[in-house]
């Protein structure tokens, strides 16, 4: 019995939403009923780059039909469906728009602020309100997802580096300690870098490309990188580090990488290893 009351309900539910519908020439569905609000689409990601300061960030909406009169629209968050916090993630610039008879329309103003964002991003849900114009069906709210991105330039964090290991040894250096390497770009990548090193150079005298990212002053290493120098068929494999190393945005002097050493536990128990780049 309950299974075929929710049917009836959804039954009354469809036919309420198609009674306001037609169907144009392509059998689109079309609304034909009095006007109504809905934003120009539902969601949109932006990003907030590190040290650039705020950021305006446009959102529009339009109505179904044109307007007769006069109306006021405001932009509401929602405060519950929402990651991102109303005067610590943004401020709302613009929040509340006049449309004259005729408009069909219209946008509202939000400044990001740089300090919350993070690189997982925070998203910041907004739904609309007017007295005298009820809200569409679709498009009834729009999630604005807010991230932080740190762009690398390519002349910067490549060229010779004299590389130092800082933490102690694991039966012996494990990439070439004191000896100056050359990074350069990974194709495809503006964050990426890589480097020739070899791996246990007191065993293994063969080089092999080191790949890692510069992401928001942290420094992370790629994973599954497999050494040339190994203890079974399985494998020894370098990975991110459990504390990533890190760097100074803007300043591409000296840096630390750091990794997990030996993954899988090929040769042993993985340890992390820790090296500093300098600049020659």
């Amino acid at each position: 019995m309950k299974n075929l009351k929710f049917l009836k309900i959804a039954s009354i539910f469809i036919l309420l939403v198609m009674a306001g519908c037609g169907s144009d020439d392509k059998g689109e569905l079309v609304y034909k009923g009095d006007s109504l609000l809905q934003f120009a689409k539902s969601t949109n990601e932006v990003f907030v780059v590190e040290g650039s300061g705020t950021l305006d960030v446009e959102i529009s909406y339009g109505v179904l039909k044109n307007v007769a009169g006069s109306h006021t629209v405001n932009l509401v968050p929602d405060a519950v469906n929402s990651t991102a916090i109303l005067g610590t993630d943004y401020t709302i610039v613009s929040g509340s728009d006049e449309l004259t008879s005729g408009e069909a329309n219209g946008k509202f103003i939000i400044k990001l602020l740089e300090g919350p964002a993070t690189l997982a991003g925070k998203t910041a849900v907004f739904t609309l309100e007017s007295s005298t114009l009820d809200n569409a069906v679709f498009n009834k709210s729009h999630a604005l997802t807010i991230k932080l991105t740190c762009p690398v330039s390519e002349d910067t964090f490549v060229g010779n580096y004299l590389i130092e290991e800082l933490t102690p040894y694991v039966d012996g250096p494990t990439l070439d300690d004191g000896s100056v390497v050359t990074l350069s770009v990974i194709a495809g990548s503006t964050s990426g870098r890589t480097f020739l090193t070899k791996n246990y150079p007191n065993y293994c005298s063969p080089l092999r490309a080191f790949n890692f990212d510069l992401v928001c002053g942290e420094v992370i290493v790629r994973p599954n990188q497999a050494s040339t120098c190994q203890c079974t068929a399985a494998g020894l494999f370098f990975g991110p580090a459990i504390v990533p190393g890190s760097y100074t945005i803007g300043d591409d002097s000296m840096f630390e990488l750091a990794f997990t050493n030996d993954v899988t536990g090929n040769c042993g128990t993985a340890v992390q290893t820790r090296y500093r780049f300098t600049k020659q």
